[in-house]
């Protein structure tokens, strides 16, 4: 199987490869916890655990495990909508998701 083009520059440039390394390196392992999330993960649990317990004593189900507590807001979302708060392109109203709404409209009405 032939060399992909980053092996390849990386196999004719050894410094380069050495520097890539230290970079990795310093950084910590990818998919290693930061203790933020960490602490987040432990309280929505925390959190989930307390609210069932309430509603478990006035007769309610259980709430499921694909809810979240979301610490803005201090209150229980779907995982779905817990997700990816940053990005204003994912919440209702952004323009980049008129745009692409207006496009399918456009090519239905064709």
């Amino acid at each position: 199987m032939a060399l992909g083009k980053t092996a390849r520059f990386y196999r004719n440039n050894p410094e380069s490869y050495r520097k890539k390394l230290a970079k990795a390196n310093s950084h910590p392992v990818w998919g290693e916890q930061t203790s933020r999330r960490k602490e987040n993960r432990v309280e929505s649990a925390r959190e989930r655990r307390k609210k069932n317990k309430e509603r478990k004593k006035q007769g309610k189900a259980p709430l499921p495990k694909t809810v979240h507590y979301d610490h803005k807001t201090n209150s229980f979302k779907s995982e779905r909508a817990n997700t990816g708060q940053s990005e204003k392109s994912r919440k209702k109203g952004s323009k980049r998701n008129k745009r692409t709404f207006g496009k399918a409209i456009k090519k239905a009405m064709r």
